[in-house]
């Protein structure tokens, strides 16, 4: 499925098995200045049992995983879940932007946008699913039009800029966790 939102924005929603892959290529006119990749779990694919859910996420993806381990460990969540008020939850995988349009608001739109995208897109509340991430910087070491974000093209980790990253997730609402100090989620 590809939907056009705003203008600013394409999104391609993939399904597997269990997760639904989220692609959001991020646009300047009609040039492409980023993307945002993830994933989303939706707990009644796996009958609302998390540890189903984490050993799907352990063998897909290990940092995956890790963010989901720690959302569910978290005592304002682990309630909600408890209430069945969280059907979901959404793990950002990446976000890139491309050198020539960086800190020119691409990426905090986007992050600042996420919910309501995310929202329309997936048919659910916002109130209903949480997102989480690892703040990784990273470079590419080979940047084109392609915008190729898997392991083959990255070099992890630009410690340099970490805490950087972790200031602009947290400027806008994301928390640390409690578990893993590595993970970060936003939820309304």
């Amino acid at each position: 499925m590809r939907v056009n939102y705003t203008g600013t924005t394409k999104i391609d929603l993939l399904n597997d098995d269990k997760r639904t892959q989220i692609i959001i290529d991020i646009y300047d006119n009609s040039n492409q200045v980023g993307r945002l990749t993830g994933y989303f779990y939706n707990l009644w694919d796996f009958k609302n049992n998390i540890f189903e859910m984490l050993a799907y996420a352990d063998d897909a993806n290990w940092d995956e995983c890790e963010i989901l381990d720690a959302l569910t460990m978290q005592e304002d969540i682990k309630k909600s879940l408890e209430n069945n008020l969280i059907h979901g939850f959404v793990t950002i995988d990446r976000l890139y932007i491309f050198k020539d349009y960086r800190n020119k608001g691409y990426a905090t739109s986007v992050i600042k946008n996420i919910t309501h995208i995310l929202e329309k897109m997936l048919n659910i509340g916002s109130d209903e699913f949480v997102i989480g991430l690892i703040p990784n910087p990273y470079k590419l070491k080979k940047e084109d039009k392609d915008l190729d974000l898997s392991l083959k093209n990255i070099s992890f980790w630009d410690n340099a800029k970490k805490e950087d990253l972790i200031k602009f997730y947290s400027r806008l609402g994301f928390t640390q966790t409690k578990s893993d100090s590595a993970v970060y989620y936003y939820w309304y």
